[in-house]
């Protein structure tokens, strides 16, 4: 069972993130620079969405991010470019597809 005391994830809640990860790839965006406003991100393995609000804000409008799990999403609470995709409905045609296309 999850300790509910935990600093993370008290915070993540507090930030509004849906799971104290977020914090794991932010710390890793921070030493590396991954995430950049334009790139286009796929998050595999995205629930409950933590990751894709932390990609999504950083790649920006002019970015996308797709994110794919076998259990589904709850939509962002903010306007951003992501697309949600049950992993039995995805192929890499379908993923590719999503990138590439031009924003509307």
């Amino acid at each position: 069972m999850r300790n509910r005391e935990d600093y993370y994830y008290k915070r993540a809640k507090l930030e509004g993130y849906r799971s104290r990860a977020v914090y794991k790839l932010a710390e890793m965006d921070e030493k590396f620079r991954l995430l950049k406003k334009g790139y286009k991100v796929v998050d595999l393995g995205a629930f409950p969405g933590g990751w894709l609000q932390y990609a999504a804000e950083k790649v920006g409008p002019k970015g996308r991010v797709v994110g794919v799990d076998l259990r589904e999403i709850e939509p962002l609470a903010y306007p951003v470019s992501y697309t949600h995709l049950r992993a039995h409905e995805t192929s890499l045609h379908l993923v590719c597809r999503l990138l590439l296309e031009k924003k509307k």
